[in-house]
């Protein structure tokens, strides 16, 4: 499992991507958001799926597999044209205390995002 806590298509160009690593192995996928099934996607050896739900803004996004996976969410902000990634936290990652190495809300438009799964 890999999550995010929001994906927001209103002024952004959101996606996910979802990338198999394996040689062998076709990586079976579902992606939720707020636990309803939005998509599922069998993805071959060394391939990539990126979905985009144009308009949709909903959290926390979940990403299953039966096999190790990575996963990001995308995000190009419009008429800004800045683009920001974020790799997903695996569930068996999840702790208690976070650290983040800065926070601008003069020059930027930062946000921390904290989500229950």
């Amino acid at each position: 499992d890999h999550g995010y806590p929001n994906v927001s298509g209103s002024s952004m160009r959101t996606w996910i991507l979802v990338g198999n690593p394996s040689t062998t192995q076709t990586a079976n996928v579902e992606i939720y958001m707020d636990g309803v099934l939005q998509g599922s996607y069998s993805i071959a050896p060394g391939a990539n799926v990126t979905p985009r739900w144009v308009g949709v803004q909903s959290g926390p996004v979940r990403v299953v597999s039966d096999i190790p996976v990575f996963a990001s969410e995308r995000v190009f902000t419009v008429p800004t044209n800045a683009f920001n990634e974020f790799m997903g936290i695996p569930a068996n990652q999840l702790t208690t205390e976070y650290w983040f190495t800065w926070y601008d809300s003069v020059y930027m438009n930062n946000k921390v995002m904290v989500s229950n799964p």
